[in-house]
């Protein structure tokens, strides 16, 4: 049996705190042979990718017993930028450019994937 295991994050900065292993902290008081308990912690995703490692440590007779396990994801965060031009201006306030009556208007519509994922069937209207 183990006792006093320490559960810990790299990207937390209170695991005591942040890490729940049932006692409300993140030490397992006490580890039976074959025995395991699930501690938890949430957060926030975060854009792009993401990794951390977990530790759980020990002592036993006066020795260290430590293992880590990483973890990773992909924070998707799809946006998109869209510019619209008459005749060629961008034009955002009024009055905007001088279009004779009767006479031709453009407009453009340059769209601009600014987030970190491939996005398809993009309509503009």
């Amino acid at each position: 049996t183990l006792t006093n295991v320490t559960v810990t994050d790299d990207q937390i900065v209170n695991d005591a705190a942040d890490i729940d292993c049932g006692s409300g902290n993140n030490v397992i008081a006490s580890l039976g042979v074959s025995a395991s308990v699930t501690c938890t912690a949430t957060g926030t995703a975060a854009s792009g990718q993401y990794a951390n490692t977990g530790t759980a440590s020990t002592t036993y007779g006066g020795n260290p017993v430590t293992d880590t396990d990483d973890s990773h994801y992909f924070g998707a965060g799809p946006a998109l930028t869209l510019v619209k031009a008459t005749n060629g201006q961008d034009a955002n306030a009024a009055p905007g450019p001088i279009v004779a009556v009767g006479s031709a208007v453009t407009w453009t519509y340059e769209v601009t994937n600014s987030g970190n994922v491939a996005l398809t069937n993009v309509t503009v209207t």
